[in-house]
């Protein structure tokens, strides 16, 4: 296994936290829509913005449907949930299987972990 691949199937401490802002970017970056002037400085940032949410997604999205840290009775489930509620899936997702894997919970309770 490459090393890029061993740092994507147990991530540092400081990328958990980096996908964190990522998975949030998109909900954050909704206010840039809503500002009232439209100038070309403005227009070059929510291009920018619009790449970056399309790259996040497809990034959790791949990760879900690739990555050993989810279930693989819930792989669909997440597919499917990451395609319909994209900004909105993104945190819950990092959340439940970056940031707080499967094994951490389950260490966390002293015992086996209970199916969520």
């Amino acid at each position: 296994m490459t090393r890029l691949g061993r740092i994507w199937r147990t991530p540092p401490r400081w990328l958990k936290w980096i996908l964190g802002g990522v998975a949030i970017w998109p909900l954050c970056s909704v206010g840039v829509m809503f500002l009232p002037e439209r100038t070309p400085a403005l227009e070059h940032l929510w291009l920018a913005v619009a790449i970056s949410v399309w790259a996040a997604w497809f990034l959790f999205l791949f990760d879900a449907a690739l990555s050993a840290r989810v279930p693989k009775e819930k792989v669909r489930l997440w597919v499917v949930v990451l395609l319909l509620g994209h900004m909105f899936a993104m945190p819950v997702y990092w959340y439940r299987y970056v940031l707080r894997r499967p094994e951490d919970r389950e260490a966390a309770r002293g015992g086996s972990a209970l199916p969520l």
